[in-house]
């Protein structure tokens, strides 16, 4: 046989012969699936080999081929000794006789035939976490969508004059129609008598200062002059739009800019100047014929001319805003805006008449009411008398829910009274926004329960509901326990708070025990109270302290643990507890202890402070990572942003409890310990994700652009800092959405720091008055609702570093001993060499940190659930809570190759 006889070494294979008959189907089915790739085909031959064609050839030995080798040759399979294969054909030998066939008419062996499904268990999986949403710009509050109570009450349009006099009031510009009349030359004559007076005035100014200095003003001196203000009125004539913020916390507000209070001084300056010319009798009288007008016909109840011609009251007699001399217009629209009095200008009437005014629109409005006309009784209310609370509580009892709930919002009515309207209006989730963004569940509630206690529950569900979506365990569960019906639907957020751990986890689970006091719970209550290790002080405070405001539906149960609560209090020297706090908790647990162990057991007393301790001193040797952000939680886990090298969750001995990769360079913790925001900040963008710390789940959120993000927030709502002043943006919603805006008008926010009950910001607030500048102040608002709470002047003026705490100490660095590095809250932290030093709001050290190599490192403060954490970028985090007592004290490295590795 010569060397196309047979293959020797190795060869190319393009598929193999595997002789079934003899090898048997097991073995022939083996050696086919440990060559099977996708592409490969398996046929029957004439003879009852099969052939196994393979997708890709193989270069094999032949003698440790599964098969004889078959080469691929023009197209066509050969195997050794056969010859004249054709394209699409295989040629072998079989028995000494050449043999060939055409492949694709070979019988088809199918391997996925060869598997029995019987007896498995098929499971489909599905994806661990929902996919992420498509990247949004961030949604802007919508604008309040105030009721049109003229279309409401069936008030006729307006006349076209009233129209045109309208419109010269918005634009602020005297109108050059031909068809205005007596009034348009008037009004024209009005403006110009000033205006040359003014004019003449400079010139004769301008021409006594250049005389004084020898110089003379010529004609194309005196076109200058008039030229300039010309243009000077042209510029402050042109619209501005204003931002939207409020000062006293109202989103979505129309505040003047600067360029339109500047036209209201020079338009103020303007009427003065009138009131004192030869005009001012024909402008009187014209007024006069007004009202006479308007009298008569709110005495005839002529209401569609009479509330059309009406001049509102809003603003306090006119005697605050933007002044004018024109006729009161006929109202264009009846809409209430979402601020009194920024619709119109008012005319200086005196006292006496806007009396006489005030009087005809109190009889019109009850006289309309009498009628059964209800909607023009809440316009005559809300627009001409400026009293809304008043239309809403007249709709309201008339049951026009829809109505009152859109003025109450417009007119930024209290909260608790918006949400009330709106539920009883069907639109729930208007309500629950509402009551989420201004913290009003609790008071809105309550208002609601008065009318109507069914929705009142509803609407505490909806509040539970609420609370779980934040993550808010505890916030779920005192939401739920007022409404006995509603506690089974917290019992899984007290199951999640247990295996979160930490002092909150005392407090779930005295509401468990409460509630379920099993054996199995009241034996680890027991035992939780009769501990005595110092470590275990601060759960059972919180457990006690929670306990002696709930009780037990067991009396047995509630009796004995009661009994063992008073004694855990009296020798744990009153768990530093405040007096009055210590008082309140001794009485009601008294009350429910065993009546002979509470009279044997003395008074508890308070721990008296701890002398100073020395300071804690941080790692020796530095980690091996940069930690951009640290928190450590309530349970004694800390949580760890390494920037690009991802997200760690620490237990306070070191070891790593879970890791993310997702890069994070800030961590905003929800106040309740649940959920934790991951901030990536990019070149001008910042990448949010939220991580639930119980699930271990994290999701995409939203990529924002903003230029700071708080470092805390209540689960739900999110404080940053934009170009445009503060805003607060709904982080439950599947696109971020603001909620609110504040300090708009500043033009810069120096500093901003948060508690979970106050927000204070530092700014720059620009001052109207010509060559005044700008003031630097320190807001004050009250969380949730955010009240505006004070804006005091800051004397010391700015300085660069300058910093403000929540409580509204402004930190100056020339007042400073040791500079400010960092603050958080109403914590900050000085730096003297190496020792870092974390002081409270009146600046008395609480504990001391020091680290080792001092030189250039970087150290942040974060301060969360009564426990401080001071970490450095080189790696070390020490967390240390309201006694001194150290929760955390590690170092982060990453080895190559080695994972995480915490000391």
């Amino acid at each position: 046989m010569n060397h196309q006889d047979g293959f020797r070494g190795r060869v190319g294979a393009a598929g193999f012969i595997i002789d079934a008959p003899v090898l048997g189907e097991a073995e022939a089915r083996s050696r086919v699936i440990a060559h099977w790739r996708d592409g490969a085909e398996l046929r029957v031959l004439p003879d009852g080999r099969w052939l196994l064609r393979l997708a890709t050839p193989l270069d094999v030995r032949a003698e440790t081929a599964p098969g004889l080798p078959v080469r691929a040759v023009a197209g066509g399979l050969v195997t050794p000794g056969a010859y004249g294969t054709r394209p699409g054909e295989i040629t072998w030998l079989h028995a000494g006789t050449a043999r060939t066939g055409h492949v694709e008419s070979l019988p088809v062996l199918r391997p996925a035939e060869w598997l029995d499904s019987t007896g498995l268990t098929i499971t489909e999986l599905g994806p661990v976490q929902a996919p992420e949403p498509p990247v949004s710009p961030i949604e802007r509050l919508d604008e309040i969508k105030a009721p049109d109570l003229r279309v409401a009450a069936r008030i006729g349009r307006p006349s076209g004059r009233t129209g045109r006099v309208a419109a010269e009031l918005r634009e602020g510009a005297p109108t050059t129609s031909s068809h205005g009349g007596l009034a348009g030359c008037l009004t024209l004559l009005i403006v110009l008598i000033p205006a040359v007076t003014v004019v003449v005035a400079t010139v004769f100014l301008f021409g006594a200062l250049f005389h004084d200095t020898g110089l003379h003003l010529s004609p194309i001196g005196v076109a200058a002059i008039a030229v300039i203000l010309y243009r000077l009125g042209r510029h402050r004539r042109r619209p501005v739009r204003g931002r939207a913020g409020s000062t006293a916390g109202r989103p979505g507000e129309r505040h003047d800019g600067p360029g339109r209070r500047r036209r209201h001084l020079l338009r103020r300056a303007l009427t003065w100047l009138t009131v004192r010319t030869p005009a001012m009798p024909i402008v009187r009288r014209r007024h006069e014929r007004y009202l006479h007008a308007l009298t008569r016909a709110f005495e005839q109840s002529r209401w569609d001319d009479a509330l059309r011609e009406a001049i509102a009251l809003g603003g306090a007699g006119g005697q605050q805003g933007l002044l004018t001399l024109r006729l009161p217009p006929r109202r264009n629209s009846l809409r209430p805006t979402p601020t009194a009095g920024s619709g119109s200008a008012s005319v200086p009437y005196g006292p006496t008449v806007y009396g006489h005014l005030h009087d005809l629109y109190r009889s019109a409005a009850a006289n309309l009411e009498k009628e059964g006309r209800i909607e023009e009784a809440a316009f005559t209310l809300a627009d001409l008398l400026d009293v809304p609370g008043e239309a809403v509580e007249l709709l309201e009892r008339h049951k026009k829910w829809q109505m009152a709930a859109e003025l109450a919002e417009g007119r930024a009515l209290s909260p608790d009274l918006t949400v009330r309207l709106w539920w009883r209006a069907g639109d729930r989730d208007r309500a629950v926004d509402i009551a989420r963004s201004r913290g009003a569940f609790a008071s809105g509630i309550t208002l609601l329960a008065r009318v109507d206690a069914a929705a009142a529950r509803d609407l505490r569900r909806a509040w539970v509901l609420d609370r779980q979506a934040a993550g808010d365990h505890i916030g779920a569960v005192e939401a739920a326990w007022p409404e006995e019906s509603l506690r089974p639907l917290a019992l899984a957020d007290i199951q999640a708070g247990l295996a979160l751990g930490g002092p909150d986890a005392a407090h779930l689970f005295a509401h468990l025990v409460a509630q379920w006091p099993g054996d199995a719970a009241r034996s680890t209550a027991q035992a939780l109270l009769d501990g005595d290790d110092a470590d275990g002080m601060v759960a059972r405070s919180r457990f006690g302290l929670a306990f002696a405001s709930l009780r037990s539906t067991d009396p047995a149960a509630d009796r004995h643990l009661a009994t063992a609560g008073l004694r855990a209090l009296v020798r744990d020297e009153g768990w530093s507890l405040d007096g009055r706090t210590l008082d309140r908790v001794t009485q009601a647990l008294s009350d429910r202890a065993d009546p002979l162990a509470a009279a044997d057991l003395p008074r508890p007393t308070r721990r008296r402070p701890s002398q100073s301790e020395p300071p804690v001193v941080a790692a020796a040797s530095p980690g091996t990572v940069t930690v951009f952000d640290a928190a450590v939680l309530g349970g004694g886990a800390a949580l760890v942003a390494c920037g690009d090298a991802g997200t760690l969750l620490l237990t306070g001995d070191g070891r790593v409890r879970a890791r993310w990769d997702i890069p994070a360079h800030q961590l905003v913790v929800a106040d309740h310990g649940g959920t934790a925001l991951l901030v990536t900040r990019r070149e001008s963008v910042s990448d949010v994700h939220r991580l639930d710390l119980v699930t271990r789940k994290v999701r995409h959120w939203a990529t924002l652009r903003v230029q700071l993000v708080l470092p805390s927030y209540d689960g739900g709502l999110l404080t940053a800092v934009q170009e445009n002043g503060i805003v607060v943006l709904d982080t439950l919603s599947d696109l971020p959405r603001v909620v609110w805006r504040e300090m708009w008008e500043a033009d810069a926010i120096l500093s901003i720091s948060r508690t979970p009950s106050t927000v204070t910001a530092l700014g720059l607030i620009p001052v109207t008055d010509p060559g005044a500048g700008q003031l630097l102040q320190a807001w004050t608002w009250d969380l949730p609702t955010w009240t505006l709470r004070g804006r005091p002047v800051v004397e010391s003026g700015v300085a660069p570093g300058m910093r403000v705490l929540a409580s509204g100490r402004v930190l100056s660095p020339d007042l400073q001993d040791d500079p400010v590095i960092s603050t958080d809250g109403d914590l900050y932290s000085t730096a003297s060499g190496g020792t870092v030093s974390v002081r409270g709001p009146s600046g008395d050290a609480m504990f001391h940190v020091d680290f080792p190599d001092p030189e250039g490192q970087v150290v942040g403060l974060r301060s969360h659930a009564g426990i401080a954490t001071v970490f450095d970028h080189r790696g070390r985090v020490v967390g240390l809570d309201a006694q001194g007592i150290v929760q955390a004290n590690l170092r982060v490295m990453v080895g190559a190759g080695l994972g995480v590795l915490v000391g």
